[in-house]
């Protein structure tokens, strides 16, 4: 499988060389191919390899192809049609283009490299090696941390979520990132998922139960999208589907057809909310009015074009690097460690800038990208690097699997974090893992020894 990966990315090279000497609109249409069978190439695999479709190394290929490619796959795909849009592939230069969207090839292929060099037995080998020190708790002690943590964390986070749902509606979607509440409240805030996570798997027994609980927060999570933010809770929604597929109930062909049914829904309702949230007044009949005509309308092409826009952040990012700003050679990586701490009196202010690398570009209103991070960093390096960031996230991957396959509920919950950050990093910068992961982790840790919770070996 191996051999036959490498020699996939040598025919890969050649490709693109030779491409290199057509029209721009012949080589978009020629480029859009070999993302198409890159694509579906590194689909095989992980299917082959067992790698289930909602598992983090899984979800994390498919969402980069479409947050880089999405609106390269409209615009070839559906030329007529009327975007509304702003297709970034039309706006650069085409060498910019070229180059970004190639770079952007290369680093998806690398790190799905890395995905399979990493790749093992990961549930024999490590009861091989640590069975002895694997741990489990019983459904009443799990159920018991897991209200208290939604008891503190969850209030806070429904103030927040409700504030700015207010503010969306007053002043518009961008106004909600200026409400001025410190981040590590918000930090503190997204450790109730982490509660809900470990409610819904301490009802693992008891599936009727289990799937209100699943009903209920991605209801909660729908509503909140009334902020105008959907990405966080889209990928939020994504884990607990993962979750509840893999511990307590697998999807049947039923089920299949009425998620689907829902997800199209779904899709119009965010289009939807992408449309309204620049408006001021009268959102709630814009909105109402939006929807209907979504329904019978294009939602997944738009969808598509919304999430695509990834791409402006590697174009603009070889456009200013090294030209206006130098490589940070993996600095911003090494930066990402103080955002852990509360930034109190601005005191990590500067460096914490210095770690998201989007904010030192310039540009309007900006999203990050794991791999126009990479290029940032490391330039033309940044596609060998990515070997390593695959390794890297297959390695959480295996690691989330085995928790949650083994029933060692606790190990998972202390991860759980870095299934919806590295998700989000792929159209975010690497400082926005730490925090989170590390504070879920200590809060999940001392609730567990406030209630004098004892595990129990395997």
């Amino acid at each position: 499988m191996l051999l036959s990966y490498l020699f996939m990315i040598f025919l890969i090279f050649i490709y693109i060389y030779s491409i290199r000497i057509y029209s721009f609109n012949k080589w978009i249409e020629l480029f859009f191919l070999i993302v198409v069978i890159q694509m579906v190439f590194q689909i095989a695999i992980m299917i082959y390899m067992k790698v289930h479709f909602l598992s983090l190394s899984f979800i994390f290929l498919i969402l980069t192809y479409f947050f880089h490619f999405g609106q390269l796959f409209i615009l070839v795909l559906f030329p007529e049609f009327e975007n509304p849009i702003f297709n970034y592939i039309l706006y650069y230069d085409h060498i910019t283009v070229k180059n970004a969207l190639s770079f952007s090839l290369f680093v998806i292929l690398f790190t799905g490299l890395g995905m399979l060099l990493s790749m093992s037995d990961y549930s024999n080998s490590l009861k091989e090696s640590g069975g002895k020190k694997l741990f489990t708790l019983t459904s009443y002690q799990l159920r018991k941390i897991a209200w208290v943590i939604i008891f503190v964390t969850f209030p806070i986070q429904v103030f927040l979520d409700f504030t700015k749902i207010i503010i969306s509606f007053r002043e518009g979607y961008i106004a909600t990132y200026f409400i001025g509440i410190p981040g590590f409240i918000g930090a503190i805030a997204s450790i109730s998922f982490s509660g809900f996570i470990l409610l819904l798997l301490s009802y693992k027994n008891k599936p009727k139960i289990a799937l209100k609980i699943l009903i209920f927060i991605i209801l909660y999570l729908i509503i909140t999208m009334l902020i105008g933010n959907r990405g966080f809770q889209l990928i939020r929604i994504i884990m607990f589907l993962y979750v509840y597929n893999t511990a307590i109930a697998k999807i049947n062909v039923k089920k299949l057809i009425l998620y689907s049914f829902l997800f199209y829904f779904l899709t119009v309702f965010l289009v939807s909310i992408a449309t309204v949230r620049a408006f001021t007044d009268n959102r709630a009949a814009i909105f109402l009015e939006t929807f209907l005509d979504n329904i019978m309308g294009n939602p997944l092409k738009i969808l598509f074009s919304e999430l695509g826009g990834t791409i402006n952040t590697v174009c603009l990012t070889l456009q200013q690097v090294p030209q206006t700003r130098d490589h940070a050679y993996g600095l911003t990586y090494l930066a990402s460690i103080f955002t852990i701490f509360p930034d109190v009196g601005d005191v990590f202010s500067d460096i914490n800038q210095f770690s998201k690398f989007q904010k030192n570009l310039v540009g309007s209103a900006l999203g990050g990208s794991y791999i126009a991070e990479l290029y940032y960093n490391f330039s033309i390096w940044g596609i060998v690097i990515a070997t390593g960031f695959g390794i890297f996230i297959n390695k959480i991957s295996e690691k989330l699997h085995f928790y949650l396959t083994n029933e060692l509920y606790l190990h998972f919950i202390y991860l759980t974090p870095l299934y919806f950050q590295i998700l989000w990093w792929a159209r975010d910068n690497f400082s926005s893992l730490l925090r989170p992961f590390i504070w879920n982790l200590l809060f999940v840790y001392l609730v567990k020894e406030f209630l004098n919770i004892k595990i129990s070996s395997q």
